[in-house]
């Protein structure tokens, strides 16, 4: 498998979640969906055992102070981006990104595909009820394989919406 960086997504089910995942597979990097009801000590372990060097959350998480805890637990998080009406102007300091300002600056062009079937997509984490969460590497052949799975067992067509999420 080619190296990536990992980067937690740690926000409630809303659209900047499902735009961060697709954007970290632009980036060629790997994420990592965490729970946002997780608490504090297991979220700063998902990010220091899987090295993430980024982080996408909430700005309310960020104003509570959690963002910069964060990086006293985990030395590798060098990158944050912040998404929710405050999050400009919290764009400030060079660690910290605003999601809007994302979305304004960066191309939306799709780039060409460096990907192979083997390189990590995502690690999912298990819920370490008796012990710490351990973390589950998929390529982008099982997360292709899984979603091809759900779409034949539900006999979808090109026609039909559906929002599922396998992670």
């Amino acid at each position: 498998m080619a190296s990536s960086e990992e980067t937690g997504v740690f926000l409630p089910n809303c659209i900047e979640a499902v735009v961060s995942i697709f954007a970290i597979l632009k980036a060629r990097g790997a994420f990592v969906v965490i729970n946002h009801s997780t608490g504090f000590d297991k979220l700063a372990y998902i990010l220091e055992n899987c090295q993430a060097t980024g982080l996408i959350t909430s700005s309310q998480d960020a104003a509570q102070g959690k963002v910069f805890r964060l990086r006293e637990r985990s030395p590798h998080l060098k990158l944050t981006v912040v998404t929710g009406t405050q999050a400009e102007d919290r764009s400030s300091d060079e660690q910290d990104l605003g999601y809007n300002a994302i979305q304004e600056h960066f191309p939306a062009s799709r780039p060409m595909v460096r990907n192979t079937e083997l390189d990590l997509a995502c690690l999912v984490y298990t819920s370490g009820s008796t012990g710490q969460p351990k973390g589950v590497m998929c390529d982008h052949g099982n997360v292709t394989f899984v979603a091809n799975s759900v779409m034949t067992y539900l006999e979808n067509t090109d026609s039909d919406i559906v929002t599922s999420t396998t992670t």
